[in-house]
């Protein structure tokens, strides 16, 4: 199962990209429980000082949650502003672009293995 672990900030003053960089070193450091299979690190486009770092896991668990490195990451950031923390699971896949129906909107096939009935399925335009 594949998941993502958001934390995001939203701080009044910037945060320094390399504060950021230094905190996740050090936590990772510490050898803790599992690390995800990639760290992105985005900030916001109109609003500079808001920050979502995204934790990409690819690990088998029946009910994703907060990790022990998001967790340690959200205690070290929240003098710094608000703290959202979320889980977000991978649903399906989607193959784009997809090939337009006459007069029935756009198709997409599910690339989620042995589920044929949503396969072919149809988003309006």
């Amino acid at each position: 199962m594949r998941w993502v672990e958001v934390i995001a900030l939203r701080s009044l003053a910037n945060t320094d990209r390399r504060f950021v960089q230094e905190l996740l070193d050090q936590i990772l450091g510490q050898k803790g429980r599992g690390c995800p299979a990639s760290i992105r690190v985005y900030r916001r486009s109109i609003v500079e000082t808001d920050l979502s770092i995204h934790f990409h896991w690819d690990e088998e668990t029946k009910l994703p949650c907060e990790s022990a490195l998001g967790q340690r990451l959200c205690s070290a950031l929240k003098g710094l502003g608000l703290i959202n923390h979320s889980i977000w699971v991978e649903m399906e896949a989607l193959e784009w672009p997809a090939a337009p129906l006459p007069g029935r909107g756009v198709a997409f096939k599910s690339k989620v293995p042995g589920n044929p009935k949503r396969e072919g399925r149809r988003m309006k335009e």
